[in-house]
């Protein structure tokens, strides 16, 4: 009896991944290109796009996702980690849920990231800048793992993790880069994962989180009360109530 061949199921594409991915790409080409043959104008380019405690103070106020479209022209690997990423847990995630509300939580992702990278920023007197998809690709896995808790991914095609442990893993990456690397990124990368999971448990609801924190209330269970004559059961104690 012949066994039928193993292969990789690779995703299918879906409409708002295929023009994140495109948009990323496009933009780190063209970045590229205006700085090797107009710096200046490249190097203005890219700083109208970085966020930055500076470029806030501006009112530069896109920038807060505009970075999410922006990567480092020195880091290609960061550019097709991203992509990469985006590529294998996009498309399930954007046919649950449709186009518009994925597009909405993917800019949420990158939002929740910016904003929190920028009160770190403010708070340790940084100015430092940040690009990059991370923190928006960061909450699609954590959104996929509260997704899909128990079905199985084979990391690098060799270790199998499910959802749940596809959050564990992500969180103690982080974890482990912020202590050993610049905690800068990291922040932004912190938020992006807060952020997908508030909005896709819905507890960024105030009423939601409250239903989720507050105590719950013991149910009463009443107890069986039993009237007893005397004068019907010579057998029954003397008195009234028996409980």
């Amino acid at each position: 009896m012949s066994q039928a061949p193993v292969g990789i199921a690779l995703p299918r594409l879906t409409p708002a991944v295929k023009v994140l991915l495109v948009t990323n790409t496009a933009l780190f080409v063209l970045l590229g290109l205006a700085i090797k043959l107009a710096p200046a104008m490249g190097v203005a380019l890219f700083e109208n796009l970085a966020l930055s405690v500076a470029a806030l103070a501006q009112l530069k106020v896109w920038t807060v996702v505009s970075y999410a479209f922006v990567h480092s022209l020195f880091d290609v690997f960061h550019l097709l980690f991203n992509m990469l990423l985006l590529y294998f847990f996009g498309p399930m995630l954007e046919r649950r849920w449709g186009t518009r509300q994925f597009m909405f939580f993917y800019l949420g992702g990158a939002l929740g990231g910016g904003l929190v990278f920028a009160v770190f920023n403010l708070a340790i007197s940084s100015d430092a800048p940040v690009v990059g998809a991370s923190a928006a690709v960061l909450a699609l896995i954590v959104a996929w793992g509260f997704l899909f808790p128990q079905m199985p991914i084979y990391f690098f095609g060799l270790l199998p993790l499910k959802g749940y442990h596809l959050i564990a893993i992500t969180v103690a990456i982080e974890l482990l880069l912020a202590v050993s690397q610049s905690p800068v990124s990291s922040a932004a990368h912190f938020g992006g994962m807060a952020t997908g999971a508030l909005l896709v448990t819905g507890y960024w609801r105030p009423r939601k989180l409250w239903e989720r924190l507050r105590p719950k209330k013991r149910a009463r269970v009443p107890k069986l009360s039993v009237f007893v004559n005397p004068k019907d059961d010579d057998k029954a104690p003397p008195g009234g109530w028996v409980n």
